[in-house]
């Protein structure tokens, strides 16, 4: 996008001086009668009046460029804070064919269908953070801010997620020898208040409300461009 805007730049440049420089050549072809002094004031205040065009038209294209890039930030955080929360949904949808449940070997079947549900999930979640993460790098060229320190907080809350969600599935895989399993014991949250959201309107769903606290500096960076572009 930055590339696009410095050739819509340099177009308009080119063309700025271009005609300039044909006005000033009809003037001098067709007006030889005239003094110097005339021609050239009246040059000069073709340029100034063009150059005021070319400066309106780069504050506009700065605006829009603005604007854009702030909704599409606010669009890809609201997308990262919807995965996570489908990353914690308890419910585990059934398998969508019968004979995938089939009584040999019930319970790695049972944990196939769990892992790849899971695995979906958390590659929804990285795909959306790899998202806002590319954005705010072309925010940090545009906005001249610092960017990358307003995700480290929300990186480091998916990480413990995504860890008591590998805890769980190594403690639910039949295959898990019985160290794996007593250390993802050990690591894993113990009131499974971090993998799961909480279902009930009145219990305080805190790993939630923590996680949307690491988003408050960016939200508040992408709103304060849209109400001011507004």
């Amino acid at each position: 996008m930055i590339t696009l805007a410095v050739m819509s730049l340099q177009q308009a440049i080119t063309c700025f001086l271009s005609f300039i420089t044909n006005i000033v050549k009809i003037i001098f072809d067709t007006t030889n009668y005239i003094s110097p002094t005339i021609v050239a004031l009246g040059t000069v205040a073709l340029a100034v009046t063009a150059y005021k065009g070319l400066s309106t038209w780069k504050t506009q294209l700065k605006k829009e460029q603005d604007h854009g890039l702030a909704y599409r930030l606010l669009i890809a955080i609201t997308k990262l804070k919807n995965s996570v929360q489908s990353a914690r949904n308890p419910f585990i949808p059934p398998p969508s064919s019968e004979v995938e449940l089939e009584i040999q070997a019930h319970e790695e079947k049972i944990f196939s269908h769990t892992y790849s549900i899971y695995q979906s999930r958390l590659k929804k979640i990285d795909d959306n953070f790899m998202e806002i993460k590319s954005l705010c790098e072309e925010a940090q060229a545009i906005w001249n801010i610092d960017t990358k320190k307003l995700l480290e907080k929300t990186y480091r809350s998916l990480l413990v997620l995504k860890n008591e969600i590998q805890c769980l599935l190594i403690i639910e895989n039949p295959k898990s020898l019985k160290h794996e399993i007593l250390k993802a014991y050990r690591s894993k949250d113990k009131d499974d208040k971090i993998i799961y959201s909480s279902l009930s309107e009145n219990s305080t769903d805190t790993f939630y409300e923590e996680f949307e606290g690491t988003l408050k500096d960016i939200k508040e960076l992408v709103n304060s461009k849209l109400i001011r572009d507004a």
